[in-house]
């Protein structure tokens, strides 16, 4: 002890250390400081591919789209491979045959009773029961068919009169059904029908319709729309068995989520009074429900939990690692340690600190790995790449299990208790802590509980599904327990002793429908797609990006996934995982790589042999391709993995109609050809006109009345317009030179070349002009232009112009229909006294009822007044605010609300100028155009220097000194409660005023107030320079494909100040 001055300092001497850590420390080799490798990023597991192998899909043989209404080849046409020589037309052969055979046929003589006949023109129903059915006309009158271009004819000779004759014509034809033509069209939430000759109705209620969706019990091997005749005891209209996607809809109108699991029917009655009777036979699904209620692109979004319990015991699980030097131990297991690792050295399954100097033992235990390196693969995988970067020198690494005391006990706890219970209990809670779900009543009477819980057991493995019935609650809800995971890692745990709880993964599905030839086609573009989206996680925290670091990033994963019944030509297809964000942007990829490529402007392919040729690359490319001929929009689709191919193939169509080989067989009878062609051709004639038109093959089969035909599509154009000038000329010799029909509205000849549409009435209209009038009307009540005829146009035939046939892509029904739907809704609204929604895409309607009744459109569930059906306007009456949507009335109140003296019009372009402060230089935000607000004096051009100039000069400064109006709010005599009422009144009218011009899109804008000059601007700050090459101390210490990266890194930034510390950052932090 020593004195120095008033303080006393006690020394101590050191303690001898022990002499095993001495020895320990001298053993120990150290270099310098361990490499760390980012611990904080998430490495999600990748999801396997879940989308099904399909085979090649059969597309189904459809003799024709619609039987006698288009222009159309048999379906045994097709295209050959190009013939090895070329062949060539004799035209002056061709024409000597030609007009020997005209000879021949104005030779002919016609029947006398033509020139009195009624000429009938038929319809395709008619068409179709002429070929069914021989026709039975009273003997006294005599019948024959005729055909004029592309329409056809019942000539009957007339007796007594005309109409007795068109009378005794539609007896022996039938009925042909038009007047029960009926189709149903859909809003989102309630179906449109639309009947023959009746105004469009709107059905709201399951009971209002005729349609009713039943549990299918048809027999196998029996007709089922005899089935359910038989067992009603009455007709029935029609039956189908709904697709997979259209039961996933009406499980969400019903409730009722078992539904898939049976077949369903809906079945479509003659009257309302049928359906009622058939549902209190039949087992039935009490929902409103039409076809065209499931649209295709309608994307569906699902919300799922999956919790999967290991049912072993709780013990915990490190990582032992084997070093192969004892001199590395200290540097080793330095290194673990930096990284948040325990290093636990176990003696008899007892922790011992003291082995760690113990020269014979090289194994020690990793234990505390981050919460978010759940699972023992990623622990390992982890420990493997600290000892790679790190160099180590390790004999062996492996998985310890470390017995927990309690764990046993606690594991035969959690087996006794009811894991489904234990689950509703926990997802209760959470709920109600959110207020997401406020549960009510006895907890086994709770029938609103927003969610479905399963059980499936799997070996050890518990699997509990959670399925949210709504997508918006059960987000938040996914939501709320990954919050509560983020601080409790043993959230949701069922064994006391299970300090990870289970394995949980949220899942959000979006999916639309598909069919099952277009998922067949696409099958290659799909895998490669679902492969890019399933890597794409575990790619960005590869890549060690920020995004990893979050919480929820633990969680993340994608992949596509496809869903089918057994006997349903529709599915579903979409994207499953959970990232919100990712899954918005992956659900738009696949909905890109599903649109079809489009080819417009080419009519030669939406008809005849080029509808045929069209047709034949799906056999080229087969399971490859689907193509789409849209004669309504004029254009041809193509989707499938071979798109592009067959699109390339389509634009060389036109150039090479002389090497395109193709077969067919042309009808040469009625309603095709005129019947007599087979006599008035002779029989020499087709060997001639196949020599000259250089035709491969060429023979008329007497038998089957068709023209077999082989060679290449500009010598079977040519054949065909050689028919029909024969079939003309038969017509003009039998009916007395009748007039060659023409479009009804654009007056030109319907030739062979000329596509066209067959109205029920008989009449034809070409193609061009039929379309234009569908995409025109205004009314659904369309009539025959045909003149004499005005016969109402079907709303079958609409749809069928529309949408065309029945081998269509019917993924694409859905958009060709919005034009429709929305007609018939703005028909029935004008009928009924109803208004638009405004909500952007919605089509419900806006029924009246008393001034400020708020109501709820019964699509959307947007408010609206019930008074004026328009949006709300609290605290203004509707006539106030219907006068305020007039620009002129507005705009005064708006005036008289901000006052007159602060409201004036620009000296240029006169735009309204609204003045709040500041000083009495202003600039125009239109024409941008600077002015004195106080004499609106300007100069054209100038800047703002001339004005503070002018202010200076004339008003002796800039500042506004006006007089304060005590009047306006401003009275301090006034009481407060009279004030604050006037600046409310005020602020109502003004907000008012304002919402109306931005719904009306009125064009009033406010102008900048510009304060006085202020203070010379300092220097700007000095740009960032454009690397094109790295600094070679970074270059040198990244890997070469990352280079550009790594400029786009710097060259982000705008100053150079920013720039530099990027770039030092990388300096000190090398790759």
């Amino acid at each position: 002890m020593s004195n120095w001055g008033t303080e006393t300092v006690i020394y101590y001497p050191p303690e001898p250390e022990d002499p095993k850590i001495t020895a320990y420390n001298r053993r120990q080799k150290r270099v310098g400081e361990p490499i760390v490798i980012p611990t904080t990023i998430r490495h999600p597991s990748t999801w396997p591919s879940c989308l099904q192998d399909f085979d090649l899909v059969e597309t189904k043989k459809i003799t024709e789209e619609l039987p006698n209404c288009l222009r159309t080849l048999p379906s045994t046409s097709g295209f050959l491979k190009p013939p090895t020589s070329p062949s060539s037309t004799n035209n002056k052969w061709l024409e000597s045959i030609i007009q020997g055979q005209i000879k021949r046929i104005r030779d002919r003589r016609p029947y006398q009773w033509m020139r009195q006949a009624v000429f009938y023109p038929l319809g395709p129903q008619q068409l179709k029961r002429l070929e069914e059915f021989p026709l039975r006309l009273p003997n006294a009158f005599r019948y024959q068919l005729l055909v004029q271009y592309r329409s056809a004819f019942l000539a009957v000779s007339c007796i007594h009169s005309k109409e007795h004759t068109i009378q005794m014509i539609e007896e022996a034809l039938g009925s042909s059904g038009i007047d029960t033509d009926e189709i149903f069209l859909s809003t989102q939430n309630s179906v449109m029908n639309l009947k023959y000759g009746e105004q469009p109705k709107i059905l709201s209620e399951a009971s209002e319709s005729t349609l009713l969706v039943v549990i299918d019990d048809t027999p196998k091997n029996k007709n089922a729309k005899k089935y359910y005749e038989d067992r009603l005891g009455f007709r029935i209209v029609r039956s189908r068995v709904l697709s997979y996607p259209e039961k996933r809809l009406i499980e969400r109108k019903s409730g009722d989520y078992n539904l898939r699991q049976h077949p369903i029917r809906l079945i479509e009655f003659y009257s309302n009074k049928d359906r009622q009777k058939a549902k209190d036979l039949l087992k039935s699904v009490d929902v409103l429900f039409c076809g065209a209620m499931h649209r295709h692109t309608d994307i569906h979004e699902s919300v799922s939990l999956f919790l999967a319990y290991e049912m072993n015991i709780k013990n915990d699980i490190g990582v032992a690692v084997t070093i192969k030097n004892e001199w590395e131990k200290d540097r080793i297991t330095h290194a673990f340690s930096c990284h948040g690792l325990k290093v636990v050295y176990y003696k008899n399954h007892e922790e011992d600190d003291d082995l760690q100097y113990d020269e014979n033992i090289r194994t020690f235990v990793l234990h505390n790995f981050p919460y978010h390196y759940t699972k023992t693969e990623q622990r390992l995988k982890l420990v493997k790449e600290i000892i790679e970067k790190n160099c180590m020198q390790i004999d062996n690494v492996e998985l310890y299990e470390h017995r927990v005391r309690g764990a046993l006990r606690s594991f035969h706890a959690a087996r006794a208790k009811d894991i489904v219970k234990f689950v509703e209990e926990e997802l209760i809670f959470i709920a109600s802590r959110y207020n997401i779900y406020d549960p009510k009543g006895p907890r086994d009477s709770r029938d609103d509980i927003p969610w479905v819980i399963s059980k499936k057991s799997q070996k050890n493995i518990e699997h509990i599904t959670v399925y949210f019935k709504e997508p918006t609650s059960g987000r938040a809800m996914l939501e709320a327990i990954l919050e509560e995971k983020k601080f409790k890692t043993h959230f949701l745990a069922l064994d006391h002793k299970d300090h990870l709880g289970p394995q949980v993964t949220p899942c959000m599905r979006k999916s639309f429908s598909i069919s099952r030839t277009i998922r067949a086609a696409m099958d290659t573009k799909l895998h490669r797609l679902d492969k890019q989206i399933r890597t794409t996680f575990p790619t960005l925290a590869a890549n060690d990006d920020p995004i990893m670091e979050e919480h929820e990033s633990l969680y993340y994963a994608a992949r596509l996934f496809d869903e089918w019944d057994m006997d349903s030509d529709t599915g579903i297809i979409g994207v499953m995982g959970w990232c919100p964000r990712a899954l918005d942007h992956f659900i738009r990829r696949l909905r890109t790589l599903l649109t079809p490529l489009t080819l417009e402007d080419t009519p030669e392919l939406l008809s005849g042999v080029g509808e045929v040729y069209v047709k034949s690359l799906m056999e080229k490319y087969e399971g490859a391709l689907v193509v789409e001929i849209d004669r309504f929009a004029q254009c041809v689709q193509l989707i499938g993995d071979a798109a592009e191919e067959a699109l390339e193939d389509l634009r060389k169509f036109k150039d090479q109609k002389e090497k395109l080989q193709m077969f067919t067989e042309i009808p040469v009878g009625f309603p095709h050809l005129n019947p007599t062609i087979r006599d008035a051709i002779h029989i020499r004639a087709w060997e001639d006109l196949r020599m000259a038109l250089g035709i491969d093959h060429l023979r008329f089969d007497m038998r089957s009345r068709v023209i077999e035909f082989e060679g290449n599509v500009a010598a079977y154009e040519k054949l065909m317009e050689i028919l029909e000038q024969f079939s003309a000329e038969i017509f003009k010799k039998e009916t007395s030179g009748r007039e060659d029909p023409t479009c009804p509205t654009c007056w030109t000849n319907i030739d062979v070349s000329s596509d066209y549409f067959r109205f029920h009435c008989g009449h034809v209209m070409c193609r061009l002009c039929a379309n234009a009038k569908i995409r025109t009307m205004t009314s659904t009540k369309l009539v025959c232009e045909q003149e004499g005829c005005e016969k109402l146009i079907a709303p079958s035939e609409i749809k069928n112009l529309i949408l065309g046939g029945a081998n269509r892509i019917k993924d694409l029904d859905t958009e060709k229909l919005i034009d429709l739907n929305r007609i018939i809704r703005d028909e029935y609204m004008l009928q009924n006294n109803l208004g638009p929604c405004s909500t952007v895409d919605c089509l419900g309607m806006r029924s009246q009822s008393e001034e400020g009744d708020i109501k709820k459109c019964v699509d959307c569930s947007a408010p609206y007044c019930g008074g004026c059906k328009r949006n709300p306007h609290p605290g203004v009456s509707c006539e106030e605010h219907r006068n305020l949507r007039q620009p002129d009335v507005s705009l005064q109140v708006y005036i008289r609300s901000v006052g007159a003296k602060n409201v004036k019009r620009c000296p240029k372009c006169d735009m309204m100028v609204e003045k709040i402060s500041g000083c009495n230089h202003m600039e125009c935000k239109k024409c941008r155009t600077h002015f004195c607000w106080i004499c609106l004096h300007y100069v054209d051009g100038a800047g703002s220097g001339p004005i503070y100039g002018h202010l200076l000069e004339v008003h002796g400064g800039a500042e506004d000194m006006g007089p304060i109006n005590w009047e306006q709010g401003g009275n301090p005599n006034l009481p407060a409660a009279i004030r604050r009422q006037q600046a409310m009144t005020d602020a109502a009218i003004h907000r008012a005023v304002m919402e109306d011009f931005v719904n009306q899109g009125v064009e009033l804008l406010p102008l900048r107030v510009r304060a006085p000059p202020r203070l010379p601007t300092p220097p700007p700050v000095p740009q960032a320079i454009q690397y094109t090459v790295l600094p070679p101390g970074i270059r040198n210490t990244i890997p070469r494909h990352d280079e550009d990266m790594y400029l786009e890194f710097i060259n982000q930034r705008t100053s150079l100040e920013e720039q530099n510390q990027r770039i030092a950052h990388l300096l000190n932090h090398p790759f």
